[in-house]
């Protein structure tokens, strides 16, 4: 056969769209891809639409004998692809149409035949079996991620301040992947080792993880036990294939290339790549985050702090890759060389989003780190919130921003007194155009403070 096609129908199955091919150009691709069949309207009586319903195949060997019997859509897609005769013949699974198989001869001229037919009804249940097993193995897949998201929120859930703890490492374990070029296969082994380094979390006392103030040299001894039990939890679950190695990779995120981490004392290339990079992840993210002991810390100031540990904790190249990978993300948003963010006055109309849950406010001050808003009732310090509003004077789309609740006003705790009721937020992603229009209306408001 010179050309053929794959249809298959969609997820609500009133649909047939086209899923692959080959011997067609690319213009006629383009035009494959942009149709549709519709299986569940009483005028599409065409032969792909009828072979699907009735699961028989047809043979058509001239297609002028159609005429009178397609819409002229129909008609000119068929002229359009240069078709003269075809074979088409449902494929399907467990009794069950799931699409269909084409089939014509455009450059040689050999007629189509009953025996064509034959050929193709024996292949079609073949391919309905293949489409039906990658269908199961997608779900498998899913499923396994899906249980991985959940083991990973569970660890985060214990404490409002560290709830989207591991799932922004995991992002930012991504990004330096991405950034060095990394392979996809060690990336997506990377992604699930980061999304589980901290599970061993689970078996560390709630008075130890939530303890305001610094700990004991025993509570600290208690909380690196982590590692081990990361690697001993996960080696219960059935790891195989390119993701034999998770335990190792979730449990070395403490090392360091010196030597001198724990739990093992690895040094250099001892130490599992994906490590390396877990471990400047969530280093970064766990000092600009809001924890019982401290502030957040400065996003300037915690890329010192990476450099100032490149080569005995942190692995010099990684470390240059992530910051290179999170300045493109927040653009000109974090560029500013400061220690301390300008604060400037912003009274403007705030919409917070908290999961399913949506208020208003008016913010007081902001800057490039962060702002405050009023609002009647403060949503809990430690959720992840998005953010909605406009920039006064300012003729520009509002701004939309991720952050996350660092402090709070209200009844019971007042963590700054000068303050109404409400929220202090910390933002963790404002992306293009937003970060540039933020960074230009802080660099022109004049009387900037200073927090």
């Amino acid at each position: 056969f010179d050309r053929g096609m794959i249809m298959l129908a969609n997820k609500d199955r009133d649909q047939l769209l086209f899923r692959t091919g080959f011997g067609y150009n690319s213009e006629q691709l383009r035009m494959l891809n942009s149709i549709a069949f519709h299986l569940n309207k009483s005028s599409s009586r065409g032969v792909f639409v009828v072979a699907f319903h009735e699961q028989r195949p047809f043979l058509i060997d001239d297609v002028r004998d159609l005429h009178g019997k397609l819409s002229s859509r129909s008609l000119s897609l068929i002229e359009k692809l240069g078709a003269h005769s075809f074979i088409c013949c449902p494929i399907i699974c467990e009794g069950n149409s799931i699409g269909l198989l084409a089939v014509d001869n455009l450059k040689s001229k050999r007629p189509l035949q009953q025996s064509d037919v034959s050929l193709l009804m024996g292949i079609a249940p073949m391919l309905g079996i293949s489409i039906r097993n990658a269908d199961l193995l997608q779900t498998k897949e899913r499923q396994f991620h899906s249980t991985l998201e959940v083991l990973a929120a569970t660890i985060d859930a214990r404490d409002p301040l560290t709830a989207g703890h591991s799932k922004k490492v995991t992002e930012y374990s991504v990004g330096i992947c991405k950034t060095l070029n990394i392979s996809e296969e060690e990336t997506e082994r990377i992604r699930v080792a980061s999304l589980l380094h901290d599970y061993g979390k689970i078996g560390v006392p709630d008075a130890i993880l939530k303890k305001e103030g610094r700990l004991t040299e025993e509570e600290y001894d208690i909380v690196k036990t982590h590692t081990r039990k990361t690697k001993d939890i996960l080696e219960g679950i059935n790891f195989d294939g390119i993701y034999h190695n998770i335990p190792s990779i979730a449990a070395a995120h403490h090392e360091n290339i010196d030597g001198t981490g724990y739990p093992w004392g690895l040094k250099g290339e001892d130490i599992p790549l994906g490590a390396l990079i877990i471990s400047v992840a969530d280093f970064f993210e766990a000092i600009t985050s809001k924890r019982h002991y401290r502030d957040p810390m400065p996003t300037e100031i915690a890329y010192k702090l990476l450099r100032q540990h490149s080569g005995t904790r942190f692995d010099s190249q990684i470390v240059e890759a992530f910051i290179r990978y999170h300045k493109k993300q927040q653009g000109p948003f974090l560029s500013c060389d400061i220690n301390r963010p300008k604060r400037v006055p912003c009274r403007t109309n705030v919409s917070l989003r908290a999961n399913s849950l949506a208020t208003n406010g008016l913010s007081e001050d902001i800057s490039t780190e962060g702002m405050f808003v009023s609002v009647p009732e403060p949503v809990q310090e430690g959720t992840i919130i998005k953010l909605h509003f406009s920039l006064p004077g300012v003729d520009a789309p509002p701004i939309e921003a991720l952050a996350k609740v660092v402090w709070t006003n209200n009844n019971c705790k007042k963590a700054k007194p000068d303050f109404p009721t409400g929220n202090g937020v910390h933002f963790t992603e404002v992306k293009q155009p937003s970060a540039e229009t933020l960074y230009n209306y802080i660099a022109q408001v004049d009387g900037g403070l200073t927090h």
